[in-house]
């Protein structure tokens, strides 16, 4: 698979270029809150963790595989590796929100990550 931030050959990933890391996103998880009293709260959207990430939009022949699934609003982030990330977050950049689809992650430390994830319309409850 290529994609304009990274090369992958089989398991190996490698970055085409480093500068391409230049947009900050932020991973968010819900989070139950708990009130004075001590009475749940609905889950909200709380940030976990700010990473530097190359963003690229679907496009090309991607985009029409995508498009026969219903995934034209689709978007890889490549970031460096990093365990805490998971399936059930989402990823806040500027002003839109994306809901992760998949995670292929790197054969470990120093190596980098790409995330799929589906812009929301509007943000959620």
């Amino acid at each position: 698979m290529f994609t304009g931030c990274a090369i992958q050959i089989g398991n190996n990933m490698a970055m085409r270029n480093f500068g391409e890391m230049k947009h900050k996103i932020i991973f968010q998880r819900k989070l139950q809150n708990v009130d004075s009293s001590g009475y749940e709260q609905p889950e909200e959207w709380k940030d976990f963790v700010t990473v530097r990430a190359c963003k690229e939009d679907v496009g090309g022949r991607e985009y029409y595989s995508a498009a026969a699934v219903q995934l034209e609003k689709t978007t890889v982030f490549t970031i460096w590796h990093r365990n805490d990330i998971t399936n059930d977050m989402r990823i806040k950049y500027k002003a839109q929100f994306y809901n992760i689809i998949q995670i292929n992650e790197g054969r470990g430390i120093g190596d980098i990550m790409t995330v799929r994830a589906k812009r929301e319309e509007k943000e959620p409850n």
